[in-house]
């Protein structure tokens, strides 16, 4: 899939005492590749369930101890309302 869209070349001769690899875009990167990105991206931060859950548990714990502040920017910026999530 990466290869559709990015090359690589390797520089001849070394310049450095280490490779240097040239990365060149072929085309613009189509939906699939942006999704592709965007899952590793969010994979390689963590497991996008554990964050969730943990979340879950702040916010529980915001509810429980009056802290409306907190409350409110689980509510605003972690779990959005389902219109405000892009498909």
């Amino acid at each position: 899939m990466l290869s559709n869209w990015l090359i690589q070349q390797v520089r001849y001769p070394a310049v450095y005492k280490f490779p240097v690899t040239h990365v060149t875009e072929l085309v613009a990167p189509d939906e699939e590749v942006m999704d592709y990105l965007a899952l590793t991206l969010l994979l390689a931060h963590g497991n996008p369930q554990q964050m969730r859950d943990q979340y879950e548990l702040r916010l529980k714990d915001a509810e429980d101890n009056s802290l409306n502040i907190l409350k409110k920017y689980l509510e605003d910026r972690i779990f959005p309302s389902e219109n405000r999530i892009g498909v």
